[in-house]
C-alpha cells in the first residue's frame, strides 16, 4: 500500500456498507442484515434495500429477461 493511500484506507477500513447502490449507508452502528443468495452474500439495511441489491446484482450479471422475471 502506498503511503499516500493510508489515510484513505484508514477512513474506510472496517466499514460495512449497504449493498443497495442507491443507499450505500455505513452500517457500522446500525442494525443490518446479511442475506445469502445464489450469487453471494449481501449486506443490507432493510427489506427494500435487499430487493434493490438483488435486482442490481441481476442487472449487472445476467440477461435483461432475468430482470423482468425478478419483477
Amino acid at each position: 500500500m502506498r503511503i499516500s493511500e493510508i489515510e484513505k484506507h484508514e477512513s474506510s477500513c472496517g466499514k460495512i456498507i449497504c449493498d443497495n447502490p442507491l443507499c450505500k449507508n455505513v452500517l457500522k452502528n446500525q442494525k443490518y442484515f446479511e442475506v445469502v443468495t445464489v450469487d453471494g452474500k449481501l449486506t443490507v439495511c432493510n427489506d427494500v434495500c435487499e430487493q434493490m441489491a438483488k435486482f442490481n446484482r441481476i442487472k449487472t450479471k445476467k440477461k435483461p429477461q432475468d430482470c423482468l422475471k425478478f419483477f
